[in-house]
């Protein structure tokens, strides 16, 4: 079975210039964090405000993959 996860991370406020590389950062260490522990997803994206960072991962598997 698969499910949506939503992770939103509230912070001190983030000038408008690292935004995006904080959300390509968040991305990318979600991704390889999800591949680590053998989960799988269909499909991941980030978000943000200057407040707010969301991960936003859809299709995760409930289960770990077999070895």
């Amino acid at each position: 079975m698969k499910a949506d996860f939503l992770l939103e991370i509230g912070c001190e406020e983030i000038p408008s210039r690292f935004m995006e590389p904080a959300l390509a950062e968040l991305k990318k260490n979600a991704q390889k964090a999800f591949e680590d522990a053998r989960l799988s997803y269909e499909k991941a994206a980030a978000f943000g405000t200057p407040r707010r960072l969301v991960l936003y991962i859809t299709g995760l598997s409930e289960r770990q993959g077999d070895i």
